[in-house]
């Protein structure tokens, strides 16, 4: 059996899903005994203060982990960890190079959370077309590439052809149920969460909900809040005033953890025009809510097993997500009952993913 130890190439703690689900991962094989050290370029990050006390924090010279390759090769050689691992395919192909630097002799796991194809087509630059044909050569180097979902493999094996092997572990999510009184205000609360980019597409959100308001009785009654922070914030903040919707979306930035939000709310709806997986989906789940998401290339549906536990309806499609959420407004829980819903959310728990992730590591299977 290997010594149970293993290193982290993350650069930095901050509010993104890759650094969440290292966390995650890095705290529970703590827990378990494993001696587990983060080797990371700025020690920034709402996630930094979520890490368990005994996780070792190394810490690069250069804020910019491209430029810590040969750091990163020494340390390597100095440690010998048995198992290296790192996420996001920029920083794969630094793990990548470090270990054929040092002449690494342990097992080399890289983490896929997004689709090659889409940012192949939207990625513009010398840089990533660099790094992409760097990780057609290193990903071959990796005992096995980790995918956040089927869809993500799909489309990754259909790009490079030569990896040892892939393998689908979703990302673990944490259990946000918590018991709380209704609130007093009366008000129906619709919630979504994510960076505020375009690929999350809360500007359709925004614009269906404002139509929504206009079918519904009790309009007064219903609130729109969306969760993240970026790019986007000032347009769709001056689309909420354009709708004079100021007293009805709120934008109130990042939140660590939401679970009293999620708690506190009565649909999750998801507009998101690609995903690699949909952390957030799963923590709604989690707390029993009723879920609507755009049916993008991969993730919604894999955790909303088709439509079992929740509707999905086509991306970019403003008049089937309004009738969706008038439909559940009206009709509440008739897709999947609240028990249903978490028994889902149950597959993603931290302890059943980590578990998958001690039989790769330790050859249980």
């Amino acid at each position: 059996m290997i010594k149970k130890d293993i290193t982290f190439l993350i650069p930095s703690m901050n509010g993104g899903g890759a650094e969440k689900v290292t966390m995650l991962i890095a705290n529970e094989l703590c827990a378990r005994g494993w001696a587990v050290t983060l080797l990371m370029s700025k020690l920034e990050g709402p996630y930094l203060e979520r890490l368990d006390k005994n996780i070792k924090i190394e810490l690069l010279k250069k804020r910019n982990i491209s430029k810590n390759l040969l750091e990163i090769t020494a340390y390597l050689r100095k440690n010998t960890p048995s198992i290296f691992y790192s996420s996001m395919m920029y920083v794969n192909v630094i793990a990548g190079l470090a270990a054929k630097l040092a002449r690494y002799k342990g097992k080399l796991y890289f983490s896929e959370h997004s689709h090659v194809s889409n940012s192949i087509a939207t990625t513009k630059g010398l840089t990533f077309k660099v790094i992409f044909k760097l990780a057609k050569l290193l990903y071959q180097d990796a005992n096995a590439v980790i995918c956040v979902s089927e869809g993500v493999k799909d489309d990754l094996i259909s790009i490079i052809k030569k990896i040892k092997r892939t393998i689908v572990i979703n990302n673990p999510v944490e259990d946000l149920f918590m018991p709380i009184e209704r609130r007093s205000d009366d008000k129906y609360r619709l919630i979504s969460i994510g960076r505020l980019d375009r690929d999350k597409n809360f500007k359709l959100l925004i614009e269906a909900f404002g139509e929504v308001l206009q079918e519904v009785e009790d309009r007064d009654t219903y609130e729109l809040y969306i969760l993240g922070e970026g790019y986007e914030r000032k347009n769709l903040e001056d689309l909420t005033s354009s709708l004079n919707l100021n007293k009805k979306v709120f934008l109130p930035g990042f939140v660590n953890s939401p679970r009293e939000m999620l708690n506190s709310s009565d649909l999750f709806v998801f507009p998101s025009v690609r995903e690699g997986f949909g952390n957030v989906l799963v923590e709604a789940l989690s707390c029993g809510l009723p879920v609507i998401a755009a049916d993008c290339k991969s993730g919604p549906a894999e955790i909303l097993l088709n439509g079992e536990v929740g509707v999905l309806v086509p991306i970019h499609n403003k008049e089937k997500l309004k009738l969706a959420i008038i439909d559940e407004i009206r009709n509440p829980n008739q897709t999947s009952s609240k028990k249903a819903r978490m028994e889902r959310a149950n597959d993603f728990s931290i302890h059943a993913i980590v578990n998958r992730y001690e039989e790769l590591f330790l050859n249980k299977k």
